[in-house]
């Protein structure tokens, strides 16, 4: 999940587009420059990203996978149908 979300840069279709209709000459490639770098830098992320991954150990990665479940505390108060219903009440 967090290598999906480094290359999440990634898309950079959009940003030429508006880009290219933003700007005009030495601008348009200083915009076109900037976007690629971010891809570029995006996959290098997602790229070291993974990598520290698989460093972890097993039980460290299906930890992260998983999280830890707290336990369940039940709030709810017995009530006697007869007596706390409010339609029986006088």
């Amino acid at each position: 999940m967090a290598a999906g979300g480094a290359l999440s840069g990634a898309g950079f279709t959009v940003s030429l587009l508006i880009a290219a209709r933003a700007f005009h000459g030495a601008q348009l490639d200083l915009a076109k420059s900037g976007v690629l770098g971010v891809v570029i830098a995006s996959f290098a992320l997602a790229w070291a990203v993974n990598g520290a991954i698989g460093l972890l150990s097993q039980q460290a990665r299906l930890r992260a996978r998983l999280g830890r479940a707290e336990r369940i505390v039940n709030l709810a108060v017995d009530v006697e149908p007869c007596r706390d219903h409010p339609a029986r009440r006088r």
